[in-house]
């Protein structure tokens, strides 16, 4: 177990892609960039940048020089506003399912529903540029890291 909190592979490279693309935001990048510079599958790619189009995050291009940008700009776009494209949501209730627990004298009492209370703010309050401007803000090694990445993410995405 990678941690108590998780989210969803969508979830993952949809802000993985939605950040890159906040961080050049003339940029058009393709699935295939996307899915090799991350590490995820090129068709689960395709498929969240198909809902991100949906769900007017996203717009994209076709033909060789083509692929994907943020349909507008990322200070107005919350973390919220790109999981409610994916149709996911964090819950509201019991951990269980409702068959089994109906949330009337709860063993856990309000501390889930607390807490996903919490994690939907953050979602609702965060922007994606308030998220990318804080992964500039790094230090030492870190910031190297991230300046190496940020080349390389460069070269896979154009203008």
């Amino acid at each position: 177990m990678n941690g108590l909190f998780s989210i969803s592979e969508a979830f993952s490279i949809a802000l993985h892609l939605s950040l890159r693309l906040a961080r050049q935001p003339e940029s058009y990048c393709s699935t295939r960039a996307v899915a090799e510079s991350f590490g995820f599958s090129v068709h689960h790619v395709a498929k969240v940048v198909q809902k991100l189009v949906h769900g007017g995050i996203l717009e994209t291009v076709r033909g060789i020089q083509g692929g994907a940008r943020l349909a507008r700009p990322a200070g107005g776009m919350t973390l919220m506003a790109i999981a409610e494209a994916l149709g996911e949501t964090p819950p509201e209730g019991c951990l269980l399912r409702r068959t089994v627990c109906e949330g009337h004298n709860c063993l856990l009492g309000q501390v889930i529903a607390e807490q996903n209370a919490r994690l939907r703010a953050v979602l609702q309050e965060t922007t994606l540029q308030a998220l990318a401007d804080s992964l500039v803000t790094g230090t030492g090694d870190q910031a190297l890291r991230k300046n190496r990445r940020t080349r390389r993410e460069t070269q896979d995405c154009r203008n």
